[in-house]
């Protein structure tokens, strides 16, 4: 019998990469997109982004207000 349900495991971690599959080319995406506006726009593309993850993670104070602002919505997004 539990032959029969290891199969539902299986599909369940498929399903899973799927998910984080389609959540990386989401992300790699907008970035993209977000280059070839800010290029079209006249601005340092390595410079927004790089300005952009040290606002994040440069240093310990801007990953624990990284960490501050998006933990509670984890929460809220598994909640519904």
């Amino acid at each position: 019998m539990s032959g029969r349900f290891s199969f539902l495991g299986k599909v369940k971690t498929l399903a899973s990469f799927q998910d984080f599959v389609n959540s990386l080319v989401a992300v790699i995406l907008a970035l993209l997109i977000g280059a070839i506006l800010l290029f079209l726009s006249g601005y340092d593309v390595s410079m927004a982004y790089l300005s952009l993850f040290e606002g994040a993670f440069g240093n310990a104070y801007n990953i624990a207000q990284t960490l501050l602002k998006t933990i509670p919505e984890r929460f809220i997004q598994y909640r519904r």
